[in-house]
């Protein structure tokens, strides 16, 4: 097979571009539009390697390895986890397809299929997807682009205040033989609303099949809007998960990214967020637990540009036996975003001596008037703690468990939603009973 002109040969292309899905039928015109562009400069992109800077720790050659194949209608996963909410307004995609009967609320609320919206001829938050995933310059949000069966689309109307969340879950696929699946998201908040995103990707926990799930989400958080919005990855143990998320802010916005990886082989976020608007407001709260031979990556972005614009971001890992993580942070502060106050940090928390993490936080300053930090820890438990702790009546498990409960906690409390917060911290005291027995 001859590789692509600009494709380096160090890079073989996943095989299932060879035999991408044909269009559905009779598609609307706009997203027709965007599925040819995407389709034709996927053949122009090159595919990262560990030669990539970015990609240097990932093992993304794993993508490569396996003949992953992607099916119209992939059957759900018959045992997934179930991801607790409290009183959500739920709606499931099974490997990248969605219902077709949307949720609607009288307030004008609407979650379901992309295309059942753009065929209404509604405008809005449709006019926006596609506008924000770098599917020009990012192969696999471009490969998402080119393929996904349908998008989950929510639609928050303009001064609208929720008070029930709304829960999207991704059901892995079933079946024979390692699949792709490509998930694709729209969140459109309008100026003035309120409300609770949870977005989770979910498998079976005892399945050992692999499959690959290319995941796109793209948010819109309009003036004055305040968005909620809470991330569970939480795979099949042989599953890759790649995803690219991005957010757009306008004047005076406030968003709240809680993210929570959990599962899989190989797992990576590429996240990017743009303060457009002045006085608009992020925050980027992020935990990852892996063990075993797990790989977990995050890239991140917050571009400020516009002044006056505060953002908060922690990210915290949790690793064992001889996992990896990898985080890398970066801050764009723009020329004229004047008053901009950011503050960065990842912190590390390894249970064994195998175990590594490589961590770069980074600094892109080009405005005088503003304070920004970024800073990075890794370390094990505090032997004086577990001492104190163990002086004070408890067992050696028990003192393990209650630093790393602790350590995690400061992520999980943030969590908007009740019954996912107490399922969320069971699992790090699952994980943290699992390293002990493993000692």
């Amino acid at each position: 097979m001859t590789a692509p002109s600009g494709l380096p040969r160090a890079a073989p292309r996943p095989r299932l571009l060879d035999r991408l899905p044909a269009p559905a039928a009779l598609e609307p015109l706009g997203l027709e539009r965007l599925r040819r562009q995407a389709r034709s400069r996927l053949a122009e992109l090159s595919w990262p390697t560990s030669q990539d800077e970015a990609w240097r720790h990932t093992g993304i050659e794993a993508v490569y390895e396996a003949a992953f194949e992607a099916r119209p209608e992939p059957a759900a996963c018959l045992r997934p986890r179930r991801v607790e909410t409290t009183g959500a307004l739920e709606l499931d995609s099974v490997g990248g397809c969605v219902p077709a009967q949307a949720r609607r609320e009288p307030s004008g609320l609407y979650v379901g299929s992309l295309r059942a919206w753009l065929a209404d001829q509604r405008g809005s938050a449709a006019e926006w997807f596609g506008q924000l995933a770098p599917w020009q310059s990012h192969p696999f949000a471009c490969w998402n682009t080119a393929v996904f069966p349908d998008a989950v689309l929510v639609v928050v109307p303009p001064s609208c205040r929720l008070e029930r969340p709304i829960h999207v879950r991704f059901v892995a696929p079933d079946g024979e033989g390692p699949q792709a699946v490509f998930p694709r998201l729209m969140v459109w908040a309008g100026a003035n609303s309120e409300a609770t995103v949870i977005e989770s990707y979910v498998g079976a926990a005892d399945e050992d099949r692999p499959y690959l799930s290319v995941a796109v989400a793209e948010v819109v958080v309009d003036e004055h809007a305040a968005l909620e919005h809470v991330r569970v990855q939480w795979e099949g143990p042989e599953a890759i998960h790649l995803a690219v998320h991005q957010v757009r802010q306008a004047r005076s916005s406030r968003y709240r990214h809680h993210n929570v990886s959990l599962g899989g082989r190989l797992a990576r976020l590429d996240l990017g967020c743009r303060l457009e608007g002045e006085g608009a407001e992020c925050t980027l709260n992020g935990l990852y637990l892996a063990a075993g031979r797990q790989v977990v990556d995050h890239h991140t972005l917050l571009d400020h540009a516009s002044p006056h614009c505060p953002s908060h971001e922690l990210y915290k890992g949790i690793l064992s036996g001889r996992a990896q993580a990898i985080f890398h942070g970066r801050i764009i502060v723009r020329p004229g975003a004047q008053k901009t106050d950011a503050k960065q940090s990842n912190r590390n928390l390894l249970l064994s001596n195998e175990a590594l993490v490589h961590t770069r936080p980074q600094l892109e300053i080009r405005a005088d008037d503003v304070r920004c930090t970024h800073g990075a820890t890794i370390g094990h438990l505090e032997e004086e703690a577990l001492f104190y702790l163990r002086s004070r009546g408890l067992g050696a498990v028990e003192a393990r468990a209650l630093l790393i409960q602790g350590f995690a906690g400061e992520i999980l409390e943030g969590v908007p939603d009740a019954a996912l917060r107490a399922q969320l911290a069971a699992e790090v005291w699952r994980h943290t009973a699992q390293d002990a027995a493993e000692r």
